[in-house]
């Protein structure tokens, strides 16, 4: 399987890359920083970073937060700590729009289970 995928506009990897390598990353990562790399890196790059491997609440500084963490940049994280908050997350992209949305757990009035999506950017 290979460590990373990309588009366009973006790179989807399990745990980083070397961003100081700029638009040779691809030949500048290591294949242990692909799978393995931490701390998580912040700020602009040239293309958006949709990562895992860690845990978000680390990030959001927050020990409840389980969903998606946007760095206001260019660096996307899903949680890694799926076992602790019991969900997938999952990362949405609508190619018209650019935009990118997430889903989070709600009880409606009924008391049923419902995904609510709600956007990141």
């Amino acid at each position: 399987m290979p460590y990373y995928y990309q588009t366009d506009t973006q790179i989807y990897v399990h745990a980083g890359l070397d961003e100081e390598a700029e638009e040779y990353w691809m030949h500048g990562t290591s294949d242990d920083y692909f799978v393995s790399k931490y701390p998580a890196t912040f700020g602009r790059f040239y293309k958006d970073i949709i990562a895992g491997h860690i845990s978000t609440s680390s990030l959001a500084k927050d020990k409840d937060f389980h969903g998606v963490f946007w760095d206001g940049n260019s660096h996307y994280f899903l949680d890694g700590e799926t076992t602790k908050s019991g969900v997938i997350p999952v990362l949405k992209y609508n190619t018209t729009t650019s935009r990118y949305s997430s889903f989070t757990k709600k009880i409606d009035a009924n008391g049923n289970l419902i995904w609510e999506e709600y956007f990141i950017k």
